[in-house]
């Protein structure tokens, strides 16, 4: 089963509303961010090594104090990458999410691949979304 590009926008005031809409990091996909923090990985290592060699080896006042804002520039790179990866990883939950309940939903409607009968398989609905309401969320 193929799962869609981009999280679904519900305009329902639901638990089902995860991301959409927080921040434009959304635009960029998971696939996206993943590289890009794998991509700022090296330069953010790189960074910590020369930042922290003069800090701690050297004795002059100044070049610790390039040192150590290099250590802080490193720092907020290998928080950028945590960041980047931690985003990813929370879409592509959401993505497969959404198209596991796209999937239950299309399967639990009325109707639909239960022998033409009007009733969900859990009892009579309405709305056609017996199953999906069935699951526990936490």
């Amino acid at each position: 089963m193929r799962t869609p590009d981009r999280l679904p926008v519900h305009a329902h005031g639901t638990d089902q509303r995860i991301l959409v809409g927080v921040s434009t990091l959304n635009r960029v996909p998971p696939a996206g961010r993943r590289k890009l923090g794998l991509m700022l990985l090296p330069l953010s290592l790189v960074l910590l090594v020369a930042g922290g060699l003069p800090a701690t080896v050297s004795p002059m006042l100044g070049w610790k104090i390039v040192g150590v804002l290099i250590l802080g520039t490193a720092i907020a790179l290998l928080a950028l990458v945590v960041g980047l990866r931690y985003s990813a990883r929370t879409d592509e939950v959401a993505l497969h999410e959404a198209a596991v309940d796209a999937a239950i939903l299309a399967t639990s409607r009325c109707g639909g691949g239960n022998g033409g009968d009007d009733r969900c398989a859990l009892g009579d609905c309405t709305v056609g979304d017996c199953a999906v309401r069935a699951l526990p969320r936490s």
